[in-house]
């Protein structure tokens, strides 16, 4: 082996110590660059990193945001969700409250069905009242308009004489159809109600409607009724309008149901409705306060009939006619003197100031007698005086002659107190005091007595030994009815039909008792005896 020599080994060793130096220098180089390109791969990622993480903070941020709104909804769905519960727990109370007031109901008698047709009935009437208590009110403007479609139709003015008798026709012309009504209602409402049953014989329709109308299956009772007044209207034929009107027995009813009527009609309380703001402008108020004044006359009329629905029972038929018919009467003349008072002191502010209000108070105190007596006191005696068989024919007489007589007075009104000028009032003065008369000698009370007694008082003249058969069978009638709680009501009904009834032209009035042939008179037969006082709460 060749050996070197030292200097060059040293030379060698140093070179190799260099290039050991340098390839590790070398070698720390490339683990650098390597580290460096790593870093800078994760720089990149850092960098991507956080704008990952930026995107996700603004998606959270967006997600709070829809937190929030959502929130926001929930909370207002739970308030909602209260607000339905409250509304829940509100209608359940309601329903509650329908309920029992539906129980109550129909513990009275009074089912949905039945308050309709009710309604039905009474509120049908609203357009008549409003044509007699409005109307009145726009007068002047109703006569112009007339003037200014005559003058445009004719080219001439038309007289004032004929002003007043159109705007009386158009205040009374629907009183025609009133009596139109009236007169065939009767026929027409023949073949509804218990025509099912009584006429047609179709039960099992009748019980449906029945059913119907009480909301309950129980309506054996009603239709053993219908069956009881089947059998007692064979008993006792129906009578025809020629036949009531010819019969001379059901003469003096009628006469007492039709002079009834008319003194409802020809009272003067239509002259009031009609043209009560004419007569306030007359007295002395202003247009605006005469309006008022008609207003205050419908409100008083609604209140005083329904405050007389009590009295009836009470004071009696015939008694409170009296007083009604009194009271008008009174200040129809107090009406009357209001009038004069204004033509012979109009120079004098003072009294016609005081004259006004006395006008006032007159008009709306015969308002109020009128509610208490003729207003309603009329349609309930003529239902009375008659049984089941003449009563259809009298009440359409009754209507008839009630519609009649009022278009009489919304007519003949106007020329009337054209005529009359301050004693308008007079002839319904003279009317109210003829009917006061009539009915205080003619017209029986009908409180708290059946067909019978009325038909006793009838019989036998108006006097207190009538009086006293006529109670005497009442008290007869009495047992019968306390008696009908203990026997059943087929029996019941047996017995209704069984009882003494007279037919219409059976029983003689007092006028016309006595025969045109001349034949005696057979003796009446003597009331049977009263049975021993077995039960004290009958009259007995």
């Amino acid at each position: 082996m060749v050996s070197l020599p030292p200097s060059l080994q040293k030379q060698v060793s140093v070179m190799s110590m260099n290039l050991s130096a340098k390839l590790d220098e070398l070698q720390r180089g490339d683990r650098q660059l390597e580290t460096t390109v790593a870093l800078c791969e994760i720089r990149t990622q850092l960098q991507e990193l956080t704008k990952s993480v930026e995107s996700c903070q603004s998606e959270v941020s967006e997600v709070k945001r829809d937190m929030v709104a959502i929130k926001h909804e929930l909370d207002t769905v739970q308030q909602v969700k209260e607000e339905i519960e409250e509304l829940r727990e509100y209608v359940d109370r309601l329903e509650e409250h329908s309920h029992r007031r539906k129980l109550r109901l129909l513990e009275q008698g009074l089912t949905l069905f039945l308050s309709y047709a009710i309604l039905a009935a009474v509120l049908g009437m609203l357009q008549f009242g409003y044509n007699t208590g409005v109307i009145n009110a726009p007068e002047v403007n109703i006569e112009n308009f007339m003037k200014d479609v005559y003058k445009d139709r004719y080219g001439e003015d038309i007289s004032d004489d004929s002003v007043k008798k159109l705007y009386s026709v158009a205040v009374s012309i629907f009183a025609i159809g009133g009596m139109l009504g009236g007169f065939s209602g009767g026929i027409i409402a023949n073949r509804f109600g218990r025509y099912l049953l009584i006429t047609k014989q179709w039960e099992e329709e009748a019980r449906k409607a029945l059913r119907r109308l009480r909301a309950s299956n129980q309506v054996e009772e009603d239709i053993e009724e219908m069956r009881a007044e089947e059998r007692a209207q064979q008993a006792e034929s129906r009578i025809s309008m020629t036949e009531l009107i010819c019969s001379p027995t059901l003469r003096a009813p009628l006469v007492i149901g039709v002079v009834m009527q008319l003194s409802q009609q020809l009272s003067g309380i239509n002259a009031v409705f009609y043209y009560s703001t004419n007569l306030f402008t007359s007295s002395g108020l202003t247009e605006e306060s005469a309006k008022f004044a008609t207003i205050g006359i419908g409100a008083i009329m609604v209140l005083m009939t329904l405050g007389s629905i009590p009295l009836m029972d009470r004071t009696g038929r015939r008694t409170l006619h009296l007083y009604g018919l009194g009271g008008m009467f009174i200040f129809s003349i107090f009406i009357t003197i209001s009038f004069l008072i204004k033509e012979f002191f109009g120079y004098v502010q003072e009294m016609i100031d005081w004259m006004s209000y006395l006008s006032v108070v007159s008009t709306l105190s015969f308002v109020v007698f009128f509610a208490v007596g003729p207003g309603s006191i009329p349609w309930m005696i003529t239902a009375e005086l008659f049984s089941q068989g003449p009563r259809p024919a009298a009440m359409s007489i009754a209507v008839l002659v009630n519609w009649m007589a009022n278009f009489l007075v919304g007519i003949g009104f106007p020329s009337m107190k054209t005529s009359l000028e301050n004693y308008t009032f007079l002839p319904f003065s003279a009317f109210l005091a003829i009917f006061w008369i009539f009915t205080y000698k003619k017209v029986p009370e009908t409180k708290n007595k059946t067909f019978e007694e009325i038909l006793a008082l009838f019989r036998h003249g108006n006097d207190r030994s009538s009086l006293r058969d006529s109670r005497l069978y009442g008290s007869m009638l009495n047992c019968v009815n306390a008696l009908e709680g203990h026997i059943p009501p087929a029996e019941s009904a047996a017995l209704m039909v069984a009882e003494e009834k007279p037919h219409p032209d059976s029983f003689v009035f007092a006028a016309g008792s006595e025969r045109s042939s001349g034949a005696p008179a057979q003796p009446e037969r003597p009331p049977p005896p009263l049975p021993p006082p077995r039960f004290p709460n009958s009259g007995v």
